[in-house]
């Protein structure tokens, strides 16, 4: 597994974030539409291909009561958070697998992989702290 290596934290920058509500199934899609991902109440991500409605690939017991999803928009990895947990996935080969995990120190409300810009991961948790976070590692 790749370390995430933790840029900065940027406290009270964003203010204090509700966590979202609760729910079965999470997703985050592409912004052209050709990669879509999901994530259920077990835990179980998959990786669809809107074009053909089909699932392409799934990987079982991820991130339990994940309430967040993000992909980048390349669709080559997604992230997800539940609670304290981030956990950052490569979707580009014939199955996901988990690249990174980060913890932060209270619950993450937000979560995005902007694809640019040196970042590869971006969390901010519930005291309005913002977490940059970079891939280092073979």
């Amino acid at each position: 597994m790749i370390d995430l290596a933790h840029l900065a934290v940027l406290d009270g920058q964003v203010g204090p974030m509700p966590l979202p509500a609760p729910g079965q199934h999470t997703a985050a899609a592409t912004p052209d539409g050709t990669v879509a991902v999901t994530i259920d109440g077990t835990g179980t991500l998959r990786v669809w291909r809107p074009a053909d409605l089909e699932v392409a690939s799934t990987l079982d017991g991820q991130l339990e009561r994940a309430k967040l999803l993000a992909i980048d928009p390349a669709g080559r990895r997604a992230a997800g958070a539940a609670g304290c947990a981030v956990r950052l996935w490569d979707l580009t080969g014939a199955r996901p697998r988990t690249m990174a995990e980060f913890v932060a120190d209270q619950a993450v409300a937000a979560i995005a992989l902007p694809g640019a810009g040196g970042l590869d991961l971006v969390a901010g948790d519930v005291g309005g702290a913002l977490h940059r976070l970079r891939l280092v590692g073979p």
